[in-house]
């Protein structure tokens, strides 16, 4: 999918001790590019965005000369401790024949507007607080690795580093860095393109890559395990005890307008949807859970049927279209406040996303997105970072591991198919076969094992039979794979002791517990639909521990399309959908019996997925509806007690008869057209809100009580 990037040059700068676990701190990764660049050549004045960065000695008649980069910040929240940070830089055109280069890395202020005073050079290179660090390929056996070039260095700064990540005048943040080379006769010129040059070439560009920490507030899977489809867990039950009454229907309630979203975005209490309005007008609408609108905000831009809206656990907000990307930052604190007009991406990035089929959100603001036959990965800053291409890569379903290194992508080419672990920063890429005669993928599913592999596992189908898979990737951060250039690459190969799951199979699902530190994955189940049997997987060797038939399931109608995946709630209770049916199972009941219910109003493709409050969606793939499922129970129930519990939403039809009913959600209760509250009986609700549709009466004689919960 990708191919060989030029020669390149990576640095490690350690500038802040790692967070320690007890800190309660969770790590990111994030790649800044720079916005501006120059050269200083002793004896001339600073070239701003020039044609290549030259860090040299005086050499012959080769005068001395240094680089200064810029790197926009903004990305780094402002609590940000920064663990380590990674230039690297690509070298371009002949070098100087001395393999080896001295140089200072100094963080450097601009006096006034660019091109900078090169009385800045001189100070910095007469006492830069940055270490020395020597680059060499001398002890390179350049036969083995001719496209070898780099030398990886490590030091540590002082501790707090001060001045690393400064303010401009306008507020926002920067990186500055100079490049000084020391008295070695030597030096390196490196490759530099212009931001906005549609021609440059963006593996090659030069990059910062800072792994930094911050408070941990997001889910505890976070950094554990990850899976390709957003808000397939929820944090809350959907199905209420097992010691209550299970809904017997479920009622499929449009939350949207004319809603132009695959599927909705989930964050810190509402729903978001992009919808269209009169007159061609496009918004950006934040809904309760039940569709209730909070807010809206004009988009500027003519955003089409089928536009992706993904957010990530910081509330960074990205909109994708056809050659359309906006971004925006949801209010942490307030929900109800409206954010900025979301600003767009830069037109030369914006055109090159024509036809986009998939998109992912990378927890540091980074998007990650497929276009018919590439694979494109933006920075925070909307910048272009690298491009892949050579495949049907419209078929490719992508997962990031946890810890944001790498990006996994399926891909299906003419002759065969294939699992891509991709440098999430880089672009560098390894790949792992699978059957040539695939014709679809599912998004693969990643666990981090406490040892610090990353565990993926892929569902394939051919037409008639498929695959479930297991592939480790142990370049860790302790012991990385490095390709022949000099990158970090990923280390593939089958999980040990796995046996492959064959059959038509669908959608991968781990269940929500951890392993505790220094387990292996032996106490966690993998759930996956193969034929017309779900499947509970021991994830470490692929043993079957239980299976579970399936009623109203024909094997020949399911799994070779990518929508239906399954979800699961903080009970580990497992949902998913096919054929027009509902299917649950009680991971942790004492009976573990799968249910089915048909849901009648929904089209035969649909995305299930869970929004706020545990409320349950299910999102057309050909209509772009998106529907909340509310357990809904039809009174009196025979045979029943008088008590229904819902974790979410929950409607009631028909009527009291003579009984004391108790109805608690957590969410909304709906009370639906025409119910009776008869006389003698009593209907007592606990929620967040209730809804009497028409019709509602209760006679006399009957009592009604509501409570609420609060919001």
């Amino acid at each position: 999918m990708i191919r060989s990037l030029a020669r390149c040059l990576l640095l490690v700068m350690v500038v802040a001790p790692a967070a320690r676990a007890q800190d309660a701190r969770e790590q990111r990764i994030v790649t800044l590019m720079p916005d501006y660049a120059e050269n200083w050549i002793a004896g001339q004045n600073a070239a701003g965005n020039p044609q290549t960065l030259r860090v040299s000695n005086q050499v012959g008649g080769t005068p001395a000369a240094s680089a200064y980069l810029r790197f926009p910040a903004d990305a780094l929240p402002d609590d940000a401790k920064i663990v380590s940070a990674r230039l690297r830089l690509v070298r371009s055109g002949d070098q100087p024949q001395n393999p080896e280069l001295v140089m200072r890395v100094a963080s450097i202020a601009c006096t006034g507007a660019p091109p900078c005073n090169p009385r800045d050079y001189q100070l910095a290179a007469l006492n830069t607080g940055g270490p020395a660090v020597r680059l060499t390929s001398a002890a390179v056996d350049l036969r083995r690795f001719p496209q070898r070039a780099v030398d990886v260095s490590t030091w540590t700064p002082p501790d707090p580093n001060p001045g690393l990540v400064r303010r401009a005048p306008d507020g926002r943040k920067y990186i500055a860095l100079l490049l000084v080379p020391e008295d070695s006769g030597s030096g390196r010129i490196y490759y530099w393109a212009q931001p906005g040059n549609a021609s440059a070439d963006p593996s090659r560009i030069p990059r910062l890559i800072v792994t930094y920490s911050i408070a941990s507030a997001a889910p505890a899977l976070t950094g554990v395990q990850t899976d390709g489809t957003a808000n397939v867990r929820s944090a809350r039950a959907f199905l209420p005890p097992a010691t209550l009454p299970r809904a017997p229907a479920y009622l499929p309630r449009d939350v949207d307008g004319e809603n132009l979203t695959h599927a909705p975005a989930s964050y810190n209490g509402l729903l978001y949807l992009v919808q269209a309005r009169s007159q061609g007008e496009r918004y950006l609408d934040a809904l309760t859970p039940l569709g209730a609108i909070v807010w809206s905000v004009k988009l500027p831009a003519d955003l089409q049927g089928g536009t992706f809206v993904v957010a990530n656990n910081s509330g960074r907000l990205a909109i994708v279209g056809k050659s359309v990307v906006l971004v925006t930052q949801l209010n942490a604190a307030d929900a109800t406040r409206p954010p900025a007009i979301p600003a767009p991406a830069p037109p030369d990035v914006a055109k090159l996303l024509n036809n986009p089929s998939a998109v992912m959100a990378g927890p540091d603001g980074s998007l990650y997105v497929v276009n018919e036959l590439s694979l494109f990965a933006l920075n925070p800053d909307l910048r272009l970072m690298w491009r892949a291409g050579g495949g049907a890569s419209d078929k490719a379903r992508l997962t990031l591991s946890p810890d944001g290194r790498f990006l996994y992508a399926t891909e299906i080419r003419d002759d065969k198919a294939a699992l891509l672990a991709i440098n999430a920063q880089t672009g560098r890429t390894v790949e792992s076969a699978f059957p040539s005669a695939t014709r679809a993928f599912h998004a693969p599913v990643v666990v981090r094992h406490p040892g610090g592999a990353d565990y993926v596992f892929v569902g394939a189908n051919t037409a008639n039979t498929g695959v479930l898979r297991c592939v480790m990737n142990d370049s860790t951060l302790q012991r990385p794979a490095v390709d022949e250039t000099g990158d970090t690459t990923a280390r593939l190969r089958p999980c040990s002791g796995w046996t492959d799951v064959t059959g038509l199979v669908g959608q991968p699902m781990l269940e929500s517990t951890i392993p505790a530190p220094n387990q292996d994955l032996s106490g966690k189940k993998l759930f996956a639909v193969v034929g017309t049997k779900l499947m509970a997987i021991q994830p470490q060797s692929g043993a079957t521990l239980n299976t579970w038939n399936l009623p109203d399931l024909p094997a020949a109608t399911l799994h070779l399309w990518s929508g239906g995946s399954p979800v699961i709630d903080a009970d580990d209770n497992l949902l998913f959908w096919e054929n027009g049916r509902l299917y649950g199972l009680s991971t942790r009941g004492p009976s573990n019996t799968v249910f089915s219910t048909p849901v009648s109003g929904l089209p035969a493709d649909v995305q299930l997925s869970f929004g706020p409050g545990g409320a349950l969606y299910a999102s057309g793939v050909s209509d772009y509806k998106v529907r909340a499922l509310v357990p809904r129970y039809q009174l009196p129930l025979a045979g029943t007690g008088s008590e229904i519990s819902s974790p979410t939403n929950v409607q009631i039809d028909g009527a009291s008869g003579d009984k004391k009913w108790v109805v608690t959600a957590e969410g909304a209760v709906i009370v639906g057209a025409d119910f009776t509250v008869g006389p003698g009986a009593a209907l007592s609700v606990t929620s967040r809100g209730v809804a009497f549709r028409p019709g509602f009466s209760v006679k006399q004689g009957a009592t009604l009580t509501i409570t609420s919960k609060g919001q």
